[in-house]
């Protein structure tokens, strides 16, 4: 049965892994529970080589002049990324005391700092990152005691797990940055539900959608469809999707708009069990807004070579305009809507209508929606 000093390390040990400021806390409450003079945690890029996370506990050194000077001078750290995971490996019995006498990192930083001894181990490793932990020995203490290393072996599953968590979610918060500031410029919109339907993340034009609440919205943290039965048919799919693991979890259904108008057209996709957050699986619901910018017509002459008169056409078909309706309001012929629409076809490459509208409607368009704000 672990001690209370160990119980409370393991409980902030957990609150770190969600929280990296509270790794300081944490970081203390293990030095006080194996008797060390200090605790640190890094977590090393595989990418640079270079230590991008840095936390240390109880230890009276400059964190910034290991990070750029004695990082990469630091025999140990490398003896901990190449031993076995989860393994405590003790710097005086890897590293005989006629290298450490010799050995700038030791003398000018570990020394200088009170340190004599160190024990650690690689908590976790991925292909991009690695995550260290190191227990420090004063020179003036008693030497490492297989008490204390017994502790620190108690306190080796919630230190991993609280560190593939750490690395997990920081490696998640900068792709997720990137991919947002991406996505924002689509005109889909674009929503990552938990296969429950609660909402992780969505784009401006999902927001847009949303804040209409004319046949999506989201209610408790849910995505929901107005409508009964549209909405049962939302949540099978995204549950069938963010727990699929075939093609056929892919989903596809509209969902009815208030007032009339065009329905929404949604795809609803798996994202794969490797991008789960907190062991959640997740689904990618797509919305394809009727009322979203088509190719305009100064995209259309660009793309396609298209008379003003041609662009003007084109995008009223696009809108969902008849011929006639579009001959009506342009005070012209049917008989030369008609030829006008045969030019566009041949300029298009394309023989029917239909297919001129699935040709253009599947060009990709950056959001014209205004920034956030405004």
């Amino acid at each position: 049965m672990r001690s209370d000093p160990l119980m409370r390390a393991v409980s902030r040990i957990s609150e770190a892994a969600l929280a990296p400021d509270r790794w300081p806390a944490a970081l203390q409450s293990i030095t006080e529970a194996v008797g060390a003079l200090g605790v640190g945690y890094l977590l090393l890029k595989k990418r640079t080589g270079g230590v991008e996370w840095v936390s240390m506990a109880g230890l009276s050194v400059d964190v910034n002049d290991y990070i750029n000077y004695y990082a990469a001078r630091d025999p140990y750290r490398p003896v901990l990324q190449a031993a076995a995971s989860r393994s405590w490996v003790q710097l005086s019995k890897c590293l005989p005391q006629t290298v450490l006498r010799s050995d700038e990192w030791y003398n000018d930083y570990a020394v200088k700092a009170g340190i004599g001894d160190i024990i650690g181990t690689r908590l976790f490793d991925s292909p991009s990152c690695t995550v260290i932990l190191s227990a420090h020995w004063g020179i003036y203490q008693a030497p490492v005691m297989a008490t204390a290393t017994a502790s620190l072996r108690e306190l080796t599953d919630p230190l991993s797990n609280a560190a593939r968590l750490h690395a997990e979610l920081r490696e998640l918060g900068w792709k997720s940055a990137a991919a947002l500031r991406a996505l924002d410029q689509v005109a889909a919109g674009v929503i990552i539900s938990d296969g429950d339907g609660r909402v992780v993340e969505m784009n401006r034009a999902a927001e847009h959608v949303l804040r209409r609440d004319d046949g999506l919205t989201v209610r408790q943290g849910k995505l929901c469809a107005q409508r009964v039965f549209d909405h049962e048919k939302l949540v099978r799919a995204i549950s069938v999707a963010a727990n699929g693991k075939a093609p056929a979890a892919v989903g596809r259904m509209l969902v009815e708009r208030r007032g009339g108008r065009a329905a929404y057209i949604l795809t609803v996709a798996p994202l794969g069990v490797e991008l789960a957050v907190y062991e959640r699986p997740l689904a990618m619901i797509l919305v394809a807004d009727p009322d979203a910018r088509t190719p305009s017509e100064r995209d259309l002459t660009e793309f396609f070579g298209l008379s003003p008169a041609e662009s003007r056409l084109t995008a009223a078909l696009l809108a969902g305009k008849t011929m006639h309706e579009i001959a009506a309001q342009s005070g012209v012929q049917i008989t030369t809507v008609r030829t006008q629409l045969s030019s566009v076809l041949r300029k298009v490459g394309v023989t029917r209508q239909a297919e001129l509208i699935r040709v253009l409607s599947s060009i990709p368009v950056i959001s014209t929606l205004p920034p956030e704000g405004k």
